[in-house]
């Protein structure tokens, strides 16, 4: 039960781009500041309003569609760790999983992390929908994140930000970004963000009850430093991250009601990075030559009240459990908890050749290594241990190559090769009740992993442009620890998907239409199965990795864009997914035979923003999906979700003042959910739900001198 159970979409400012293919040398271009750009057209979007959710400094429900959702803690401007593309699993990582979308901060890669994030000081959000593998290698079968922050300035400059909001949240964020010399800048950021959160904790003492709202808060601060030297063709681009979660983790409660919690062990959700990126690149009229080396090391610690309760709750109605009347010499009572290093390091060159105005050639070499060492401690393997200490190697190398062919009559083309070679080293050791060790040394490859990528696009009159596009993706094979895996099953295999995307874009001046039908094709997709092998032990659950035959998700998205008389802005994202997974056996049970978990039928978004007065905007957006089930093996399924959010803005040269609210009819939905035996006396195997965000509202002030 290791997942914090939001699901939100951090928001941007500036206005929306959206494209159908992203190329490789795309880098070298100035962007324009304040840009989310989707690409590779796959399916349904969710960053489509960022305009109009601006105000979203604080934690909102999801406006997370079946497209694209980040996924964990609904505290939008702190933290994002799960990320959902296009259905593909949301899931939390165990130790030396590849995650099936990959994301970026400044090309550092934090891929199934938490994303050390505020989008104070965010320029530009890229996402890459449906498989990317001949971009982005292993990460990329569901598709991609890159978000990019401000680059200095060559002038002084200071922003800030400040929120006060219900719950007891409150967050600074302050910008300073000047010239050092006439070709050196820097750029300096700094964001603290605390929240209680909208859990409170019921604890009984001595025949009185009394209530914690902190147990499930929010703590969260990071600083920034960015230099930039820009001469002549020559730019260097150095970035430094710290950021510091220290978050408290408590959730679930027994009788599912949301909001209330009754836990007497308080859990921890926190992580501390400290990350440096460089980026050199070189511009000559006939080649541009770009360098990359990141690193990134994150301290995590994870823990939580496993059995959801204390002494005094299990003992009262309606349970009544008496430890000592069933031989149980200790009162019901686990935990669990873990502590992670992971260090991300790669190392990129990209050379461009720019042949002619027909023709432009990229090429690169890059070179990936993560290191992950984790400590456990609690019942674990399903009782066979009581600690664990585990080394994960993974090693990556890739060659790639794009050749993009152009200005022939409105028709351009874009084709792209590449090669991944994988290799994965686990060591593990661990005791159990008895002091007796084990250990267990695997090492396994992928070798020559072959990815591919052709798109065409034909643009008519500078307005209407039309898009085929394909491409595959691969995740490599991997490797379960746990001994209670059959030995047929201690190496899950490789995945391979296969994705075809049809699209048409429209764009006016007052009017812009997107729309993209979509087909993936999944070849042993990995999956996700867990079983619990005591009823009465919530902490006796093992995890495995497993390769279904096949799987597929197909499915439409349309955007649509309009203003009118430049008073009424109005912003619609509709979009349809439909998926499915083999049948397959784990355990001797049957399964699959259906649609996968985390992917709804429908998604919707509809915003209208209306101009007021000149400087004065007013915004109300509604929100909604379908229900989906909360894993693969289960039965278990979310409710429907309709949301509504509001915002009154004032905005002039120098500041902005913000009031807003977030679910303003205060709809209780689900976001994540399990099914296992949990409560005494009876451990009856039952479905078990955590809810989003309940109504939230605040005041932002933002300032840009």
């Amino acid at each position: 039960m290791s997942s914090r159970a939001e699901s939100s979409v951090p928001p941007g400012p500036g206005k929306v781009m959206r494209s159908m293919a992203m190329r490789l040398g795309a880098t070298v271009q100035r962007k324009q500041p304040h840009t989310i750009r989707t690409t590779t057209g796959t399916g349904p979007a969710a960053l489509s309003d960022v305009k109009q959710t601006v105000f979203n400094a604080y934690p909102n429900p999801t406006n997370g569609q079946v497209g694209i959702s980040l996924e964990d803690l609904a505290h939008t401007n702190v933290e994002v760790k799960l990320v959902n593309i296009l259905g593909a699993e949301v899931k939390d990582l165990f130790e030396g999983e590849i995650t099936s979308n990959y994301y970026t901060l400044d090309n550092i890669d934090f891929s199934g992390l938490s994303l050390p994030l505020t989008l104070f000081d965010i320029n530009q959000i890229e996402v890459f929908k449906g498989p990317n593998s001949t971009l982005f290698g292993q990460n990329a079968t569901g598709g991609n994140i890159h978000i990019t922050t401000n680059d200095p300035h060559k002038y002084k400059s200071y922003t800030g930000s400040f929120n006060l909001g219900n719950y007891n949240s409150s967050s600074i964020n302050l910008r300073l970004s000047n010239s050092l010399t006439d070709n050196l800048f820097y750029n300096t950021s700094m964001s603290k963000y605390y929240s209680d959160g909208w859990i409170k904790n019921k604890q009984l003492n001595e025949g009185n009850y009394f209530y914690r709202y902190d147990t499930n808060s929010i703590n969260h601060e990071s600083l920034q430093y960015k230099l930039l030297f820009d001469k002549n063709n020559m730019i260097i681009k150095t970035t430094y991250i710290y950021a510091h979660a220290n978050n408290k983790y408590d959730i679930w409660a027994p009788d599912n009601n949301g909001y209330t919690t009754y836990t007497d062990y308080r859990g921890v959700d926190s992580q501390k990075t400290n990350a440096f990126s460089l980026y050199i690149e070189n511009s000559k009229p006939m080649v541009d030559i770009i360098g990359i080396s990141t690193y990134a090391d994150n301290a995590i610690i994870y823990s939580y009240d496993s059995d959801w309760g204390n002494n005094e709750f299990w003992t009262n109605e309606p349970y009544n459990y008496d430890n000592y009347y069933y031989d149980y010499y200790a009162p019901y009572s686990y935990t669990d908890y873990t502590d992670r290093k992971r260090i991300n390091s790669s190392n990129e060159l990209r050379i461009i050749f720019k042949k002619s105005k027909y023709l432009n050639i990229t090429t690169g070499l890059t070179q990936n290594n993560i290191k992950e060492y984790d400590t456990r401690d609690g019942w674990l393997f399903a009782g066979n241990a009581t600690n664990i200490n585990s080394t994960f190697n993974i090693k990556n190398s890739a060659f790639y190559t794009e050749f993009l062919i152009k200005n022939i009559n409105q028709l351009e083309c874009t084709i792209g090769l590449r090669n991944d070679n994988n290799t994965t080293h686990n060591s593990i050791l661990w005791s159990d009740w008895y002091d007796n060790s084990n250990v267990l040394n695997y090492k396994i490859s992928s070798n020559n992993l072959t990815a591919g990528s052709i798109k065409l696009e034909y643009d008519f009159f500078n307005k209407l442009n039309l898009i085929s596009f394909f491409s595959t993706g691969y995740k490599p094979k991997g490797i379960n620890q746990s001994p209670n895996t059959p030995n047929d099953y201690k190496l899950y295999d490789l995945e391979t998907s296969y994705n075809y995307d049809l699209g048409l874009e429209y764009h006016s001046e007052n009017f812009n239409l997107n729309l993209s039908i979509f087909y993936i094709f999944r070849k042993k997709p990995q999956l996700r199965v867990f079983y619990q092998y005591d009823n009465t032990n919530p902490n006796s659950f093992d995890y495995a990795v497993f390769n279904s035959k096949y799987g597929r998700n197909n499915g439409l998205e349309i955007d649509i864009n309009s203003s009118f008389n430049n008073k009424l802005f109005i912003n619609a994202s509709i979009g349809y997914l439909r998926t499915y997974i083999s049948e397959f056996t784990y355990n001797d049970v049957i399964y699959g035979d259906r649609e996968q978990a985390h992917a709804p039928h429908y998604t919707y978004h509809l915003s209208f923003d209306y101009k007021l007065f000149e400087n004065t905007l007013y915004n109300i957006s509604f929100h909604g999906m379908d229900s989906f089930y909360f894993d693969d093996q289960n039965d278990h399924q979310s409710n429907k979700r309709n949301l509504a959010d509001s915002s009154i803005e004032y905005k002039n040269n120098l500041f902005s003042l913000r009031f807003w609210s977030k679910n303003i009819f205060n709809s209780k939905y689900q976001t994540r959910g399990y099914t296992f035996g949990l409560e005494p006396p009876s451990y009856e195997v039952k479905d078990y739900k955590a809810f989003g965000s309940p109504r939230t509202f605040g005041i932002t002030f933002e300032y840009d001198i």
